[in-house]
């Protein structure tokens, strides 16, 4: 494989400061926007690099890919449930303000130990690159040569790339992933 394209999905339909995990919330106007400045953005050397596309299955994720690949349907596009945001069980849809009256506390504690802390219900970062490591290798096996773009989330993103980078998983909200951005994972 030559290398991985990640590219995060583009801004969202929310209410602002709360925590979304896998809430299965919709792109904004603007998200469409740059999604499809992302997609005018690309040389052609590189979407003659890619071989598959693979999305998380949550549909900010899978509108994203089908913007980015509206000049490109010759590429194949494929669901991956593996590429979801990290989980935040009952955290999901919440203000940090509303996590600490329910759970006094935990929005601290998450802030403490952010690799190991499971929200309730959740998933920790530990778990969320366990995860996004061996879907990493899955799509590697089936797909030895060419790129391949997965179009996902700031959490898989990070730590995919804290992994790359040989970070500790208490640096990965250091890693700056805007709203339809792309990075590179060296293979």
């Amino acid at each position: 494989m030559k290398r991985i394209i990640l590219v995060r999905h583009g801004a969202l339909q929310r209410e602002p400061h709360i925590l979304v995990g896998q809430k299965d919330l919709s792109l904004s106007p603007l998200g469409r926007a740059q999604m499809q400045a992302l997609a005018q953005s690309w040389p052609d050397s590189l979407w003659q690099e890619i071989v598959c596309v693979f999305t998380s299955d949550l549909s900010r994720c899978v509108e994203s890919a089908r913007i980015l690949l509206r000049d490109h349907p010759e590429l194949p596009l494929r669901s991956e449930p593996a590429l979801r945001e990290i989980s935040l069980g009952q955290w999901e849809g919440l203000s940090k303000q509303a996590i600490e009256r329910q759970w006094p506390g935990g929005h601290l504690m998450r802030g403490l130990d952010l690799a190991a802390f499971v929200p309730p219900n959740g998933e920790s970062f530990r778990a969320l690159k366990r995860r996004s490591l061996c879907c990493l290798e899955r799509l590697r096996a089936r797909y030895p040569k060419g790129t391949l773009c997965l179009v996902t989330h700031a959490g898989i993103i990070r730590v995919l790339l804290a992994a790359q980078r040989k970070l500790s998983l208490k640096q990965i909200l250091r890693i700056p992933v805007e709203y339809a951005s792309w990075t590179t994972l060296a293979i």
